[in-house]
């Protein structure tokens, strides 16, 4: 559920920035610039905006871990049985799959609008 939203918010706000920005993406493409050079500049403005926030998300679990899930492993001993190893493969899967989803979410908003530009 969370994916799906995080690429919803994605899409919309780069479906908003290519809607803002259309005269500069006609200019370009007037001037001789292809539609793969000018869909390049959004996929990696999708792709900033996914790692920026998957980055904020990785943080809050390394967070979560370190002040909830490490006392209470350490009061449970046998009940809890969590590695720094499982929290950092979390944390670099939560990384690269948000980047994906704003890779992703940023072709499916410029798909049309530059190739009819």
């Amino acid at each position: 559920m969370f994916v799906i939203l995080a690429f919803g918010m994605v899409f919309i706000a780069m479906s908003l920035a290519l809607y803002q920005r259309r005269r500069e993406i006609r200019v370009r493409m007037l001037i001789g610039a292809k539609p793969a050079q000018v869909r390049g500049q959004f996929l990696f403005e999708g792709w900033l905006i996914g790692l920026i926030g998957s980055l904020l998300a990785a943080i809050v679990v390394y967070f979560f871990f370190t002040g909830l899930l490490a006392p209470l492993q350490q009061q449970f001993p046998f009940a809890l049985q969590f590695s720094m190893n499982g929290v950092y493969f979390t944390m670099l899967a939560v990384v690269v799959a948000g980047s994906l989803v704003g890779l992703a979410a940023s072709y499916v908003s410029t798909r049309k609008l530059i190739d009819h530009a």
